[in-house]
């Protein structure tokens, strides 16, 4: 199938890129083309913080696979307009041009914080209302999806905590806990008992394959993604400290609360079968070694 990838330099295209590129004929969108290219992968140069013209996009396509979105989802006020250009303008025009080529099925990633502020169990189906500018513009998103099911398959993938290797690894929560320890700061950890933030760190190797279980079964609906096993932010730090071989420096914040960002995952295992997700040693190993060495 001709599958359309946006965002494929960010975070996770690349490894979407990777699985996809053995049985299906793909078209990467991208603000600009990589050095290093794949003879077997069609570049698009578009920039989706800008109007842009969907006459220049192919004429044909089975699947989009909608990844991209704003790198500037931490500055608000400051980058408002490119958030909304990117994660809910650019959206609207992909969904129109879907329609309008034949897209049979339209997959988006979504994100965890649309459950802002995590105080209730995250299910699904949670009334859901967050605050934030970035999440809001992940949850219109979402209904714009909703209005064009009538028309393809529509896949919403809500994702949590991200990591894998990145040429920005600034822009993650395992990324930045990796250079804070690997430049001997302080980690900061909040919460009366001493563990910090319980949550799940999930590759980008294991989403892109679930996005491929996504495509060869035709799944459609929302669902959380993220790995089920969960940590806490001191366990986290130490299995860093451990494979960088350095000492780790923690300085607890007991009079802060910690919140728990543990979605159930219980919809989209039921279709998994036997996938496993990779343990975090295996994966922080995997991260090091592609970004670190």
């Amino acid at each position: 199938m001709k599958i359309l990838i946006t965002g494929s330099n960010g975070l996770l295209g690349p490894e979407v890129l990777r699985v996809l590129s053995h049985d299906h004929q793909l078209m990467a969108l991208m603000r600009s083309t990589p050095e290093t290219t794949d003879d077997a992968i069609e570049y698009i140069t578009c920039d989706l913080s800008k109007v842009f013209d969907v006459a220049l996009l192919p004429k044909h396509v089975d699947i989009i696979v909608h990844l991209a979105q704003s790198p500037h989802y931490r500055d608000f006020p400051n980058q408002a307009e490119h958030v909304f250009r990117v994660n809910c303008d650019s959206t609207a025009r992909l969904l129109d041009y879907a329609r309008s080529v034949g897209v049979k099925h339209f997959i988006f990633t979504s994100t965890g914080s649309v459950y802002e502020p995590y105080e209730r169990e995250l299910l699904e189906s949670s009334a859901i209302a967050p605050t934030s500018f970035y999440a809001n513009s992940k949850l219109i998103a979402e209904r714009l999806l909703a209005s064009y099911e009538t028309y393809f398959k529509v896949t919403v993938l809500r994702l949590f905590f991200l990591y894998g290797p990145s040429r920005t690894p600034k822009h993650t929560l395992i990324n930045m806990l990796v250079n804070r320890v690997k430049q001997g700061e302080e980690v900061l950890v909040d919460g009366a008992d001493g563990k910090g933030l319980q949550f799940v760190p999930t590759l980008t190797r294991d989403v892109a394959d679930c996005i491929r279980l996504v495509i060869n079964k035709g799944l459609t609906g929302t669902y959380n993604l993220a790995n089920p096993m969960e940590l806490s932010l001191v366990s986290t730090v130490e299995a860093i400290g451990e494979q960088l071989g350095v000492q780790i420096k923690i300085k607890h914040r007991p009079d802060i609360s910690a919140p728990t960002i543990i979605p159930n995952v219980d919809k989209f295992m039921q279709h998994a079968g036997d996938f496993k997700f990779t343990s975090f040693d295996e994966g922080l190993k995997y991260l090091l070694r592609d970004t670190y060495e």
